[in-house]
């Protein structure tokens, strides 16, 4: 398996590296499940000798199993520390077999940090190491086949129509009066399927407009979704930008329900 060569330019190693910074910024609650810790009642800090003992704050350790939770919350963090350099990688990758190349050895580094992170015996508690082990894996896999498929459709839509050589055919006055007929008859045009611009995901943060094309959706529905509280905007003053990271997530469940 060929290894993934490092990303050509220091603007893509910095967006990776602050791609990184955000999925781990608040995953304690975001992902509690996995990333909190036991600890002792009292922390005695060796650095502070003159401090007395310190409390530690232990509401976040859950007390009754959850597997399922725990389950797509394993699955969520996969998916999100997986995309964080997928979503580069399909952009640099001169086609499939290439992009394939990179992928499967990009998993292999995010389940060795995977399972490094939920290896410990209190996982058990909600999932036992084999499922665990299952978990990331399938999830690894549907996430390189995503991108696979999205690096061939991007490659089939670039290609140029090539114009056919035939001479046109001329269509007698019986078939066009069925066909103008027929579309008199039509009430109502089709609406066509937008394909979310994931180009557009290689910025920090998108506005409101930006976000909806990346999401292949429209500003109503963005401002729809924000409403229901299915996606969170960040505002500094009266500016509305969204975290690309919380769209992948959203785009990575809207796949999810189409394959189901």
């Amino acid at each position: 398996m060929a290894k993934r060569p490092p990303l050509p330019t220091v603007e893509l190693r910095s967006q990776l590296e602050v791609s990184r910074s955000e999925l781990y910024e608040g995953i304690e609650s975001r992902f509690n499940l996995l990333f909190y810790r036991y600890q002792e009642e009292y922390n005695y800090n060796p650095l502070a000798a003159m401090q007395p003992l310190q409390k530690i704050d232990r509401t976040n350790v859950p007390n009754e199993r959850m597997p399922a939770t725990f389950e797509l919350q394993l699955r969520g963090y996969s998916i999100a520390l997986f995309d964080t350099e997928a979503s580069i990688r399909i952009h640099i990758a001169p086609d499939e077999t290439a992009l394939l190349e990179w992928l499967e050895d990009l998993t292999e580094d995010a389940q060795t940090e995977i399972h490094r992170r939920i290896s410990g015996s209190r996982f058990d508690f909600h999932c036992t190491k084999e499922n665990r082990s299952k978990i990331v894996a399938d999830s690894l896999a549907e996430r390189v086949t995503y991108w696979v498929t999205m690096k061939g459709s991007q490659k089939r839509r670039s290609v140029p129509k090539v114009e056919s050589s035939k001479a046109p055919v001329t269509e007698s006055s019986t078939i066009r009066a069925i066909s103008e007929t027929y579309a008199s008859r039509t009430t109502a045009p089709r609406r066509t399927r937008r394909e979310p611009d994931l180009s557009l995901l290689e910025n920090k943060t998108l506005n409101r407009k930006q976000a909806s094309k990346a999401m292949g959706i429209t500003e109503r529905t963005l401002d729809r979704w924000v409403d229901e509280g299915k996606l969170k905007p960040i505002r500094i003053g009266s500016r509305v930008s969204f975290s690309t990271n919380e769209l992948r997530l959203l785009i990575t469940e809207s796949t999810d329900k189409g394959r189901q």
